[in-house]
């Protein structure tokens, strides 16, 4: 009945150097050494009703939910590491990334060190596939485990950290080179310094354009730590990621507005800070250019 409800049987046998599994598509690459002695491999299929990350905001489940286990109870670590592929449907947009999570012991889902493969040109020198010559299902995901758990492979909004200090510094994306956030010299006293994260989504523009009305995108960011900036902050973003060139503003006619939501609450709408705003914000036709002297928490 458990298997039934919650699980679905997709393999067990028992461990071989490689070992796909048509019916979820995922490979297991098991170097020579990975296990001291044969044994029972048993690969199960998670209803994620039942079994699945917990996902903030902009991120979603792209792949099955596969348990992995061996027949010794309490012993479920390999001798070597083992490469895990498993296939997904994750966006390939800039500013997305997949992950692989794992389910660990203690009840939390973690982050797994993750390589994207969209081709066979992708895949890195550094994963040994012991001359396996492997017909993946692009896209798939790969990681390197030492232990049996439970995988998912998630796609999210890329997160860029950056520690600001007293000396100058820019946060940048390097899939957006217009868009960074400009930290002046002393905008933070000498003996301090925190992090901050940010994310960059782009807006879907059809809602919007019976309005007349071209949205930005949306700079998410956060600090560890709230913090009033010295001095102010240049923030720089194109006003599209998709088409960072547009050739169709009328600038005689253009009006920009910086629109904030506090983080924290969904419900919590965008208000107008564009008047509360030190100096203006300033628009070329392609990037806006405005400065803010605080991050929330």
């Amino acid at each position: 009945i458990r298997n039934q409800i919650f699980l679905l049987l997709i393999f067990r046998g028992e461990v071989i150097t490689c070992c796909f599994l048509k019916q979820a598509g995922i490979h297991l690459i098991f170097p020579p050494g990975a296990v001291s002695e044969s044994r029972i491999l048993t690969v199960c299929q998670w209803n994620p009703r039942f079994r699945s990350p917990p996902l903030f905001e902009n991120e979603a489940v792209v792949s099955d939910v596969i348990e992995l286990s061996l027949d010794s109870p309490g012993d479920l670590h390999f001798d070597k590491t083992v490469t895990l592929v498993i296939p997904h449907c994750g966006s390939d947009l800039k500013g997305y990334e997949v992950v692989i999570k794992c389910f660990s012991s203690g009840d939390e889902w973690k982050d797994v060190e993750t390589a994207d493969w969209r081709t066979k040109n992708d895949i890195k020198e550094d994963y040994d596939l012991s001359g396996y010559a492997p017909d993946f299902s692009f896209p798939v995901a790969a990681c390197k485990i030492a232990q049996c758990l439970t995988f998912a492979v998630v796609c999210r909004l890329k997160s860029h950290r950056h520690v600001v200090t007293s000396q100058e510094s820019e946060l940048v994306w390097p899939e957006f080179p217009l868009a960074k956030v400009t930290f002046p010299q002393n905008a933070v006293p000498q003996d301090e310094s925190f992090e901050v994260t940010a994310q960059l989504q782009e807006v879907c523009q059809r809602p919007f354009r019976q309005k007349q009305i071209l949205p930005g995108p949306i700079l998410r960011i956060t600090s560890s730590k709230v913090v009033d900036f010295l001095k102010p902050v240049a923030v720089q973003l194109p006003l599209s990621l998709s088409e960072p060139h547009r050739k169709d503003i009328d600038m005689s006619v253009a009006r920009v507005r910086i629109l904030l939501k506090e983080s924290g609450s969904e419900k919590q709408e965008w208000i107008e800070i564009t008047e509360k705003l030190e100096t203006l914000p300033r628009f070329d036709g392609n990037v806006i250019t405005f400065d803010v002297s605080h991050f929330s928490g």
